[in-house]
């Protein structure tokens, strides 16, 4: 008994040491006899695993900051200046890194205590995702859709659970989010240069839809405005509060506030006008109730905002021949909206309601297994070297993958759906509830209020685009702030803020 007590667990620099040795001694014996017997095509995956062996052994906040610069700076301008569409296997390729990285932080990490916080939203993530993989099984239909379609959102998920394990403190968090309003104020040159040289050379489609900031499209196409845009409004509330604590120069505040302001007027981002009343209240209802008149007030100046706002977006994007005013364009946008027969024959465009009433007519009573788990990852997406087994059914008289809801429903079904959303609900419930208990003059009380709307807008949005399920930018910056929220709570809201929520 004594000599079992005397033994411990290997130090970090032990279990590191002694996994290199074995990876490298396997790895150059099989990359040896393979390039020996191959060739040329063994010796260009030899020098891809290499690279991914460098990254096994990166530290770990070298690889949270190479996640971050890679999707808000690298994607966006590879895919925009570059017509480079590949750069969105940037950021999955890491996520199926840190995939394999988990285990060795699992064991470097063993010491650490989660506490009850992290169990919920660690279970509806990790719940999300074994769903996926098992509608995958159910409905297989190959590797190449599992790992295609999986590449849009299933491997960029290990960033969560790597913040989780590797970030122990708050330290990174602050140096990350202190950042913001400088991005904010980026997105200025970005959209002059679309609005003045991109915009007026558009030739099909929307031509506002080539505002996009940094966050990368098509200049011809569709793009990430709604990304900005969501980025830009989070960006807002959290801008304001650090502004109220005079934790933020104010030459910094209002930089960010009317660069925030240009872009999003900038841009076609309609939904700017539903999200910001509707964050508004669910951010500041107790204001209501504390503070009525200066509520009120604020009431008051968002509703004058928002009719500036839409006015400004009919004069530039709405009126024409057939629509007129101001309350017409309001309610054209509606109906294209919640219209549930609103479906293009010609190029299989559907609205947002419409493609979630196909998916329900052509599931409820006639396919259990795909309404509750879906038809698997892949099953809806259309590429250039892909057809989904679903997609291939309709396709191109539908094109079912219309929004990320439409997504999640066709892969996933009901039981994803539910666990993803729940993950987000669960998280923005958390992050509101910790804002309102830690020191309101601290820097993480309005960042935690701005990650509660964060993860608010994220269900919100579902039904809107596919923003949540397959723009790298916006999952990175929904992962860093579920991962914040967090840790934030096992560090400063302690084991009774964890049961309570």
């Amino acid at each position: 008994m004594t000599v079992l007590r005397s033994l411990s667990w290997p130090s970090r620099a032990t279990v590191q040491a002694a996994l290199l040795l074995l990876i490298l001694a396997g790895f150059s014996l099989l990359a040896g006899a393979a390039i020996g017997m191959l060739g040329a095509k063994a010796a260009a995956g030899v020098l891809g695993a290499t690279a991914i062996l460098v990254l096994f052994f990166v530290p770990p906040a070298m690889l949270v900051w190479a996640m971050l610069g890679i999707a808000f700076v690298v994607v966006g301008q590879a895919i925009y200046f570059l017509r480079l569409e590949q750069a969105n296997w940037l950021p999955a390729l890491l996520g199926l890194v840190l995939y394999l990285r988990l285990p060795m932080e699992a064991l470097i990490h063993r010491d650490a205590r989660g506490g009850g916080q992290a169990t919920a939203p660690v279970l509806l993530l990790l719940g999300f995702i074994l769903i996926g993989a098992f509608s995958s099984a159910l409905y297989w239909s190959g590797l190449w859709q599992f790992l295609l379609g999986g590449k849009d959102y299933l491997w960029i998920l290990s960033f969560f659970f790597f913040l989780l394990l590797t970030q122990r403190d708050l330290s990174l968090y602050q140096r990350a989010l202190s950042l913001v309003p400088w991005a904010m104020i980026a997105q200025v040159p970005f959209v002059l240069y679309q609005v003045i040289f991109v915009v007026p050379t558009r030739t099909a489609g929307a031509r506002w839809d080539s505002v996009v900031g940094s966050f990368g499209g098509d200049p011809q196409g569709g793009g990430a405005s709604g990304a900005m845009a969501v980025f830009l409004l989070v960006g807002c509330f959290a801008c304001l509060g650090l502004y109220r604590q005079r934790r933020i120069a104010p030459a910094l505040f209002w930089g960010a506030m009317l660069a925030a302001l240009l872009c999003i007027g900038m841009a076609e981002v309609k939904v700017v006008f539903m999200l910001l009343p509707l964050l508004a209240l669910y951010l500041y209802a107790d204001v209501l109730f504390r503070r009525p008149l200066q509520f009120v007030v604020g009431a008051i100046l968002l509703c004058l905002l928002l009719w500036g706002g839409l006015t400004v977006y009919f004069k530039q994007f709405g009126e024409n021949q057939v629509i007129r005013d101001l309350p017409e364009y309001i309610e054209h946008t509606v109906e294209l909206t919640v219209d549930p027969n609103m479906i293009n024959m010609e190029t299989g465009e559907m609205g947002r309601v419409a493609a979630i009433a196909l998916w329900a007519d052509r599931h409820f009573g006639r396919d259990l297994h795909g309404t509750l788990v879906g038809h698997g990852v892949g099953s809806v997406k259309v590429a250039k070297t892909l057809i989904g087994s679903e997609a291939r059914h309709y396709f191109p008289q539908f094109r079912l993958g219309r929004s990320s809801l439409a997504i999640l429903l066709w892969e996933s079904g009901l039981a994803g759906t539910a666990l993803l959303c729940g993950f987000f609900l669960l998280l923005s419930h958390r992050a509101r509830r910790l804002a309102m208990k830690v020191a309101p003059d601290s820097f993480h009380a309005p960042w935690l209020r701005a990650t509660s709307a964060a993860m608010l807008t994220a269900v919100l949005l579902l039904i809107y685009n596919t923003d949540v399920m397959a723009v790298p930018v916006m999952q990175v910056f929904l992962l860093f702030l579920a991962a914040y929220t967090v840790l934030a709570g096992k560090l400063l809201g302690g084991d009774t803020e964890a049961r309570a929520s």
